[in-house]
């Protein structure tokens, strides 16, 4: 095997083992409504969590604690989202509430 061959299959190597670090990811679709809801279980293993607004209301969502209306996390309507990443990492769980029955929040989790 040649220099760049090398330096090919390193890549390779670096690339299957970036990919692997997450888990499958794994997709709720999650009923809101004018009472608090548990949209996402505490999960200790969380590498991220993506929360979108799929309703034509605003959803709050909260830390470990029940949600209520106008506090917390605003995620707006129709596509608004919110992330829990590395800068931001939250492994407990998330609560959801709206001020309007029936309202959709999908959530991804990735381990």
């Amino acid at each position: 095997m040649n220099f760049f061959q090398e330096v090919a299959a390193a890549i390779q190597r670096r690339q299957t083992a970036v990919r692997d670090t997450y888990g499958r990811p794994v997709h709720q679709a999650i009923n809101c409504g004018t009472v608090s809801v548990l949209a996402l279980e505490q999960n200790p293993q969380r590498a991220n969590a993506l929360f979108v607004n799929d309703s034509g209301s605003t959803i709050y969502l909260s830390l470990g604690y029940p949600a209520v209306l106008n506090t917390g996390i605003r995620v707006s309507s129709n596509g608004g989202f919110f992330e829990i990443n590395a800068l931001n990492m939250w492994r407990g769980q998330v609560y959801a509430i709206t001020s309007i029955a029936s309202q959709l929040l999908l959530v991804t989790e990735m381990t």
